[in-house]
């Protein structure tokens, strides 16, 4: 049993039931939290999770100060990651922390050196990559056998939450060294396409616009060139009508293409070149074994948002015990270098905008 101090993630929080459900399906045991600095938000958190055996804090200094954890959970808004988890590495304890790392370079470079040189666990949770078919569509990208070689991949991640300002978090909505759709939609895009293509840009163009607001920027579009000639083409927005979480993905190869949509998370659809289109369903008989743990229930029963953090606490649970004896490390915890690239991508991306030409990553 894995002992677990949380930081954030109140009621009053969009991700918190989230991570807590997730927690409490596996041998996590949620000693201690401050969910909350609201005494009165921290119990209600308290009582509507049944969380009868956590002892609460109302300032989390004091928390880890006291307690002794062998996991600190961080679930605050962005801006406040950099302190909490400076505190976390005084203290050696290893971290998960909501995307992304921080919100600047500078300090995503401080933690980075930090935790490298004392050695710590250190996860971001990019649950993405955690869908079952999303694992299929990486396996398929890197066997070639199907798709060819890869030569572009398109992302789209369009909400349309800023038209709706009385739903979103007020600390979205202020100026940060990196804006906020990029902290929000923009980590994720980027952790995907890292992920499905095991390599890192070569150059970088961005164009942001505000079209639900002067302020704030609701739109980002980018254009990325990779190593052997492959191209990317990245769209996010909080602007865009009608969507609420139109997350995609697309790739195209030399001999065929696939694409998959998070509101059909059990299918990857997959064109060939002579015009054939077939639908590869979620069917553990028909997918890779080594993934099998991933699917938590069978196919019919469409793996969900919920069950990717699952899956993500599932791979943390085997690197922090000794219970995965062939490899005590698991290849898809998204770790410190990736939540370091992906500070340093949208860090570039503010670059070029401002430049308006291409920077090299």
């Amino acid at each position: 049993m894995i002992e677990v101090g949380i930081i954030g993630g109140g009621i009053n929080s969009e991700i918190g039931k989230v991570h807590i459900s997730s927690l409490k399906v596996l041998p996590y045991n949620i000693k201690c939290a401050c969910f909350s600095r609201d005494k009165i938000i921290n119990k209600q958190t308290k009582k509507k999770y049944n969380l009868n055996t956590t002892k609460l804090y109302d300032n989390y200094k004091d928390l880890l100060k006291k307690e002794k954890i062998n996991l600190l959970i961080i679930l605050t808004p962005t801006p406040a990651h950099y302190e909490i988890i400076n505190k976390a590495i005084e203290k050696k304890i290893p971290v998960i922390c909501e995307k992304p790392i921080t919100s600047d370079l500078n300090s995503a470079k401080k933690i980075f050196d930090k935790i490298k040189k004392k050695k710590i666990f250190f996860c971001i949770t990019h649950n993405y990559s955690y869908y079952p078919m999303i694992k299929e569509f990486k396996k398929i990208i890197k066997k070639k056998k199907k798709i060819g070689i890869v030569k572009q991949i398109f992302i789209k991640y369009p909400q349309d939450s800023f038209f709706h300002k009385n739903l979103v978090k007020k600390w979205r909505l202020k100026r940060y060294e990196i804006n906020s759709l990029s902290l929000d939609l923009g980590s994720h895009v980027y952790s995907l396409s890292e992920y499905l293509l095991d390599q890192k840009p070569k150059k970088i163009f961005a164009n942001y616009n505000s079209f639900a607001s002067n302020k704030i920027i609701d739109d980002i579009k980018v254009l990325v060139k990779y190593k052997n000639n492959v191209c990317g083409s990245y769209w996010y927005s909080k602007s865009a009508i009608g969507y609420k979480n139109g997350l995609e993905i697309e790739v195209f190869g030399t001999r065929g293409s696939l694409q998959w949509i998070q509101t059909d998370p059990e299918n990857i659809i997959f064109r060939k070149i002579n015009g054939e289109k077939h639908i590869l369903s979620r069917d553990i008989e028909n997918l890779s074994k080594k993934y099998k743990e991933y699917h938590q229930f069978k196919a019919g029963h469409p793996v969900g948002f919920m069950e990717t953090m699952i899956n993500l606490y599932l791979d943390v649970y085997k690197n922090l015990t000794k219970d995965n004896k062939k490899s005590k490390k698991t290849p898809f915890l998204y770790g410190l270098n990736e939540a370091y690239n992906t500070i340093k991508f949208l860090s570039k991306l503010n670059k070029s905008n401002k430049e308006r030409k291409w920077i090299n990553f």
